[in-house]
Parts: C-alpha cells; structure tokens; sequence
C-alpha cells in the first residue's frame, strides 16, 4: 500500500523575535505567502480613524516595480467607514475573513484600484482573500491582512475552506506577534524620548557647571595673583625695613650733629652719602 504523502509548512520562531516593525510584517507576510502558496500580499495597519499602508509584496514583480508601486501607495489611507466599497475596510468592520474569487467577475466591490493596478503594470489579478487582525485578549483591532492570487504551481485558482481555516489559525499568532512589537516600538519610543530629555537636561547641566567652575577658576586665579601680590609686598617690607632704619638713624645723628654739636663737612657728606647709597638700594629693591 502507497503511503500518503503528508504536506506540511514550517515556521521559523525567530521571525517573532524582530525589533523592527516593518521588517516584521514583512517577515509575517512572506511566511503566510509561503505557508497558503500565494503570489502577492498586503499589511495595512491601523492610524486613528484610517487603515494606512504598510507593507507590499509581489513575486511576479521586479525590484524596480516594487520600489514605484510602494511609493505609490506609502501615503495610502482609506476611511474606516460603514458600507465602505474597499474589501480591507469591510473585512476590518466585520471583523470576517472574506474571500472574493474571480474579481473581475463579481458585483460585491468596485476593485477599481485593483484593475488600474493590473492594467498598469500588465498584471492579473484573480482572488483575494482578506482577514482582519485582531488581537484576542483584548479584542483590539490592529489593521488588516490580504492575500492575492492563490496559486495550485503556476495557475490562479479559488481560495477554499481550507485555506480560510489555515489563515484563521494563523491569524491569532500574527496579531499577538504585531501587538508586542508595537508596543515595544512604543516603549522605545517613550524610552528614547526620556533619554533625549535627560540628554538635553545634562547638556543645560554641563553648561551650567561649566560656568560655575569658570566662576570659581576665576576667584581662584584672582585670589592667587592677590596671595602673590602680597608676598611680594610683603618681601618688599621686609627688604626696605632695615635701609629705612638706616635712614632714619642717619637723619637723626645729623640733626643732632646740626643742633648740638659743630658738625664738620666730611662726616656730614659721608652721612649723606650714606643716606643716598641706602635710597638707590630701595630703587633697586623695586626694580
């Protein structure tokens, strides 16, 4: 008896553990891709009352085309409204995985922007199947996932049941991965604000201390020059301090020479000359 061959997809955990958001739901996307054999896909994610854009991926389209139809799409944001005619809106509000095999033959949505994008870029696009993400424990809705073109090798063929309830199972691990992820972007995002604050606030700190040690530098460099100043006067005093004994002993030995006794000429010039030599010595001292 032939065994049954068993197919079966398997998913590398380390795609979970990613500290960059788009990276991740690129990763997330070409894993699904991978795991349900689709050509294309899409990841909007939720801002305020919008489903904005945010991940595109094609296997039939070049690098370049890519690259156009991203920048096409980067500032893409539909209303999240009742009675929308965009799928992802309507899945999102529903919160129901749809399937629409065929577009171009069915009267449930418009598809407008479908069918300029395939005429475009001379592409076909045949089923779409649409589901939002919705994170379980506190029934948060986070954006929308869609998946473009099942293909059975290289033919379009229909979404099915099957596929549905794979997408459903796998639907809950990829909300709960893109739920912490963003929350940690948000924490990082807080965490690096702080750090830019305290950054800014030790900038204002330096600065500060900066201008306080300046201050006191400059106190310093005054009281120094003051400190040696007054050494040096103080040397001074002390070099002039015996001279001007000198002279005074000098002065007074000729006023009593003068007022009591006959002073003779060669002791009153010798004095002087005493007094003169004493004087150029104190000249010197400041010199």
């Amino acid at each position: 008896m032939k065994k049954k061959t068993i197919n079966y997809e398997t998913c590398d955990l380390k795609l979970f553990n990613n500290g960059n958001l788009d990276i991740l739901l690129h990763k997330i996307l070409k894993q699904v891709r991978k795991t349900l054999n689709v050509e294309a896909g899409t990841i909007y994610t939720v801002d305020g009352e919008l489903l904005k854009f945010n991940v595109f991926q094609n296997d039939l389209m070049t690098y370049e085309q890519i690259y156009h139809q991203y920048v096409e799409l980067i500032d893409a944001k539909f209303p999240i409204e009742k009675n929308s005619n965009y799928l992802s809106v309507d899945s999102y509000i529903t919160e129901k995985i749809i399937i629409v095999n065929d577009i171009y033959n069915t009267d449930l949505y418009e598809f407008n922007g479908v069918k300029e994008y395939d005429k475009k870029y001379n592409y076909e696009t045949y089923s779409i199947m649409t589901a939002p993400i919705i994170y379980p424990h506190e029934n948060k809705k986070l954006g929308v996932l869609q998946l473009i073109n099942k293909l059975d090798g290289t033919k379009k063929v229909d979404f099915n049941e099957q596929d549905r309830n794979t997408f459903s199972i796998a639907l809950s691990l990829i909300a709960l991965t893109i739920f912490q992820a963003q929350n940690d972007f948000i924490k990082l995002q807080e965490l690096n604000k702080k750090l830019q604050m305290s950054n800014e606030n030790l900038e204002e700190r330096v600065k500060l201390e900066i201008h306080e040690n300046e201050k006191k530098s400059a106190i310093i460099y005054n009281q120094a020059k003051l400190a040696s100043m007054g050494e040096m006067v103080g040397n001074i005093a002390h070099q002039w301090r015996q001279p001007l004994s000198a002279i005074s002993t000098i002065a007074s030995s000729l006023s009593f020479e003068l007022e009591y006794r006959e002073a003779k000429k060669d002791e009153l010039i010798h004095s002087l000359n005493q007094i003169v030599d004493t004087t150029q010595y104190l000249s010197d001292t400041i010199d």
